[in-house]
């Protein structure tokens, strides 16, 4: 069992809720986008791989890497690719702001429910910009603040 100690276990469950999948699916999220199957993917604020792990097994030929602060979430997301047999998700740890992969070598980079807990987020805008290849996508997924009481929708 991966060592969790300093995350919250209440979180883990929520970001492995399968109740996600009704607000958010990673399925329908490359049907939008439509990537190929060559492309190289960064997951950015990973967490427990929701998105990184259905893209590296829908894309077998993609390079996915799952870029978190937390070396715990990288952990994870390394137990549920071995068990998946997942071998084309490289898990990459990152500063709020910055990671170590290299200038304009990313297709696409996506973002799930992650903008609303930046305190940096034009350096992580910056960031995303620098590693994304001439012509990449960049999808940020995020919550929409509603007053209605409710949890937020995405």
């Amino acid at each position: 069992m991966t060592n969790t100690s300093g995350m919250d276990p209440a979180r883990i469950r929520r970001l492995n809720d399968p109740a996600r999948l009704e607000r958010v699916d990673p399925h329908h999220i490359w049907q939008v986008l439509e990537p190929f199957s060559g492309h190289t993917i960064a997951d950015i604020g990973t967490g427990t791989g929701y998105v990184a792990l259905p893209f590296a097994a829908h894309f077998p030929a993609a390079t996915v890497y799952a870029c978190d602060i937390l070396p715990g979430m990288l952990a994870l997301v390394r137990e549920a690719a071995r068990a998946q047999s997942l071998n084309n998700i490289s898990c990459v740890e990152m500063t709020e702001s910055h990671t170590t992969l290299p200038e304009s070598s990313i297709d696409l980079v996506t973002m799930l429910q992650v903008h609303h807990e930046l305190t940096d987020a034009e350096g992580l805008m910056t960031e995303c910009f620098r590693v994304l290849k001439t012509g990449g996508t960049l999808v940020i997924i995020d919550w929409k603040h509603e007053d209605d009481g409710g949890p937020p929708s995405t």
